[in-house]
């Protein structure tokens, strides 16, 4: 097992809002949720894992407080994601909002001896309010469903760096302690935020525009903790790996906390992304069809293929 936390799958969902507003009622869009987390963790689980439950945690930063806060309808969201993927999240995380990831996996770190876990990132806006289209600082923000698996290594110790809470956003913290980060551990990218031009800015400033992952904040707007995963499955997709790399992956949450780690990935990585209408009939019908990943070399094989075809 490597050295650091492996990415073996990732699987997002661009959420075209507004989500599941034909029938609002929080307890039928809270089993919309349910289920289209359960698809992505069917998705994600290691080809032919017959094995005990893998551990699995939400986070989330855009989500209705009843959902995190009231325990009958939580119950509900991981009574419907147990039955349909036989995976019951041990928690929903909510205080750290974009850092949650982080969060999270340092909890596995540091109390599990899990080598395998899964983190699904959850932002919808189940209430469709014009507050959660744009923020001051950060700019046009999007919703996104995203769900990865995990290796995580023998050594536990210092994998994920977490900070906070601070007086401010954590933005400037954030941003020294990735440079730091980086010195030390020279990844190939770093991938961050999709921060709108000010932020952004900022950070390719003190990081270098060359060493950062793209910001699709012009495309998707910030989608809160997915942010750094979408980098680096588009990143994947344009990349023909031939070995295994390195990259690190950070995320700021505005209310004070940041999170950082060391991601490895690999040709064998498997990766998937679409864009999903919030609809929830258009729901329904992506959950009824899977996602099939692809390894970043099949995906690579296949457009080589294509491309020799088209000569």
């Amino acid at each position: 097992m490597s050295e650091r936390v492996e990415l073996l799958a990732a699987l997002h969902w661009n959420m075209v809002p507004p989500f599941a507003q034909e029938n609002p009622q929080l307890g039928n869009q809270v089993d919309v949720i349910g289920r289209c987390v359960a698809a992505q963790v069917r998705a994600v689980m290691p080809p032919g894992h017959q094995g005990s439950p893998i551990d699995l945690m939400l986070c989330s930063t855009v989500i209705s407080g009843a959902i995190t806060g009231m325990t009958s309808i939580s119950d509900r969201l991981f009574n419907v994601i147990e039955s349909e993927c036989r995976q019951r999240p041990l928690a929903h995380l909510h205080t750290y909002m974009c850092a949650g990831w982080g969060y999270a996996l340092s909890y596995f770190l540091r109390h599990t001896d899990s080598r395998l876990v899964m983190l699904s990132m959850v932002d919808v806006d189940v209430h469709d309010l014009a507050y959660h289209r744009a923020h001051t600082q950060i700019g046009k923000l999007g919703f996104a469903i995203t769900t990865l698996l995990l290796g995580l290594p023998d050594d536990r110790i210092d994998k994920v760096r977490t900070g906070g809470p601070f007086g401010g956003s954590a933005f400037k913290e954030f941003v020294l302690a990735l440079r730091q980060h980086n010195e030390l551990h020279k990844p190939a990218l770093s991938f961050i935020p999709f921060f709108g031009a000010g932020l952004s800015s900022i950070a390719e400033r003190i990081i270098g525009a060359a060493n950062l992952g793209v910001n699709r904040h012009d495309d998707y707007g910030h989608c809160f903790g997915s942010d750094p995963w979408i980098g680096i499955i588009e990143w994947l997709q344009r990349t023909p790996l031939r070995e295994r790399v390195n990259v690190s992956a950070g995320m700021v949450a505005l209310s004070g906390y940041f999170a950082l780690c060391n991601v490895g990935l690999s040709p064998q990585t498997r990766i998937g992304s679409s864009v999903v209408n919030g609809r929830e009939s258009e729901l329904e019908s992506e959950i009824a069809e899977g996602a099939r990943l692809y390894t970043v070399a099949e995906l690579h094989r296949k457009e080589l293929s294509t491309t020799r075809m088209g000569s």
